[in-house]
């Protein structure tokens, strides 16, 4: 996988474009301490880390990872998660809970964002859309998780 990521360089190099390794769930690194490892070997300034929240709530805990990969973390994907739902219903319906009502500890992650001086591309948040009423909603929980900051 390293050399994979070292091959596509030279055209990142040329195009600009960033290199965002995101934590999906097929156990590839699956410890933030792997994660940065990896970034730091292939050690290249347009190579780092997209950071989905939502994910990483079946290894651990989002703050933890975000003060590990630090400025490695070129973008910030805001999800929801429920281990409750997850352990109930299957593995996907974790996903399946509005922001602030699932096992995010958004005081905390906000924090270790603050902490970390985090200058990326800002958060983007993936939840399912709908009529102007959800949309609204979807924005004023937005707002209280970026009020945390």
């Amino acid at each position: 996988m390293l050399n994979s990521i070292r091959e596509l360089i030279p055209h990142a190099e040329k195009t600009g474009v960033q290199i965002a390794l995101e934590n999906v769930w097929n156990n590839f690194l699956i410890s933030p301490v792997e994660a940065r490892r990896f970034v730091d070997e292939i050690n290249h300034p347009l190579v780092g880390w997209y950071f989905d929240v939502g994910n990483i709530l079946r290894y651990g805990w989002p703050e933890h990872w975000i003060k590990t990969l630090n400025a490695r973390i070129m973008k910030i994907h805001v999800k929801e998660f429920s281990r409750q739902l997850m352990n109930d219903e299957g593995l996907r319906k974790g996903f399946q809970v509005n922001l602030l009502d699932g096992d995010n500890n958004w005081p905390e992650i906000m924090k270790a964002v603050k902490e970390i001086n985090y200058n990326g591309g800002w958060i983007i948040a993936e939840v399912s859309g709908g009529n102007r009423n959800r949309l609204k909603d979807i924005s004023e929980r937005m707002d209280k998780i970026i009020r945390y900051v």
